[in-house]
């Protein structure tokens, strides 16, 4: 008997391009953040949106050892102008 894994391993390799679609780059990263550094957030759904792709991209380069934990914390709190950083830090 096959297991729900199993069948999903299988389901994703006939199609390599949703693999590649999951791969993800210090560059990627690096933008994301640079990208929100300069673009302020009204909204609670803009920050909701933002934090669901910076860990998306974070997480994926902490399990590839890209960057550290800590790492992802810095860049989480320079990706936000200074006010709105005070607040997150609060």
């Amino acid at each position: 008997m096959h297991s729900h894994e199993d069948f999903r391993v299988e389901v994703i390799a006939l199609y390599p391009e949703a693999t590649a679609a999951q791969e993800h780059t210090l560059t990627d990263f690096d933008m994301l953040v640079a990208d929100h550094a300069c673009t302020p957030i009204h909204s609670e759904m803009e920050l909701g949106e933002y934090y669901c792709d910076f860990l998306i991209i974070s997480r994926f380069l902490i399990a590839k050892g890209h960057i550290s934990v800590q790492m992802q914390a810095c860049h989480f709190l320079a990706s936000f102008e200074p006010c709105l950083a005070t607040a997150i830090r609060s």
